[in-house]
Formats: C-alpha cells, structure tokens, sequence
C-alpha cells in the first residue's frame, strides 16, 4: 500500500512565506474582521491533516467545475491585481463572463446558505473584475443531473470597496510596523 500522507501534508500543510504587501481575496475576510493578527499573517500555524485532504479534494472539484465551464463560455482562473499604497491585493475568479462572475464553493455538506466570508470574497471580486454580480455556487448532483446550486449573492459596489481596502490599508501598516519590530 502506498502512503500519501507525507506527500498531502507537504503540499497543503505549510504555505509559502506570505509578503508584506501582496494579499489575496481569499484571506481579506479574516484580515479585515481581525481573525489574522499581523504575527498570525508572517507565522501562519500549519494545517492539520484532515484540514490538508479537505484542501487536496476542493482543488480536484474545482479542476473538473471549471473544466465543464469553460466549455459553456467561462473564462476560468482569472487573475488580477488592485494596488494601494505600497500593498497590492490579488483576486483569482473562480469562473468569469462579461456580465457575471462564479465563486465556487466544493463542500462536501451541501449548504443552503453561503458562509459570509464567500459573499464578502465574492463582492471584492465584482469590483476587480468589473462585473455587476457574482454568484456563489456549490455543485451537486440532482435527479441524475450535475448543477450549480446558488447558495449566495454579491453585487458590485465600488464605495464598498473602497471601504474594504481602507481597512487593508490600515492593516498592512500595522503589518509593516510589526515586521519592522521584530527585525
């Protein structure tokens, strides 16, 4: 028998060293909420292992959402960058068209309504990609079809935005005053 362990927790248990000055949509929600302290952004606790296949099964789902996606006409994995003063947000959609955006959700439990950091992430995305809405969706499988269960909505507000990348703003200064203490 061959033993994946050691190859999951490799791969999905430590991140890259995170910079100062470069965040991703994906982890806004917790920074601008205060869930990730400037120490818990450079030290990062490692993630355990059933934290690691929930990740490694998640990217697998994505891979095959997308890939039937893009045949009907989505634009997948979109990225894009916002710059501020000296920091710069990064946002990936999960999956794009002119007049809509997706971002994908792979529980295993099938949810009714999406977790409040989805919304939020999908919000931020309207305003980087320019489009009007984002849907959160999940996929399941319903009287033998595969579909995308809508769990959430965002709607595009740039003022909103605005107010998201002042609470950045004031983090990655904090951030950038922590880091320089413990130089």
């Amino acid at each position: 028998m061959i033993d994946l362990t050691k190859a999951l927790l490799e791969r999905y248990g430590t991140r890259k060293p995170r910079e100062i000055g470069r965040y991703w949509t994906s982890e806004l929600y917790a920074v601008t909420h205060g869930w990730i302290t400037p120490k818990d952004f450079l030290n990062p606790p490692k993630k355990r292992l059933l934290q690691c296949f929930q990740m490694w099964q998640g990217v697998g789902k994505h891979k095959q959402v997308q890939e039937l996606l893009e045949v009907m006409g989505y634009v997948c994995e979109p990225k894009i960058e916002h710059h501020g003063d000296g920091w710069v947000l990064v946002g990936k959609a999960d999956a794009l068209r002119q007049d809509h955006g997706l971002e994908i959700k792979t529980s295993d439990i099938v949810h009714e309504k999406a977790h409040a950091s989805a919304v939020y992430q999908a919000k931020i995305l309207c305003s980087l990609f320019n489009v009007p809405v984002m849907y959160v969706v999940q996929p399941i499988t319903v009287e033998g079809h595969v579909k995308l269960k809508q769990t959430g909505i965002a709607k595009r507000s740039d003022d909103w935005f605005g107010e998201q990348t002042v609470k950045l703003d004031l983090f990655h200064k904090e951030l950038v005053h922590y880091g320089q203490s413990i130089s």
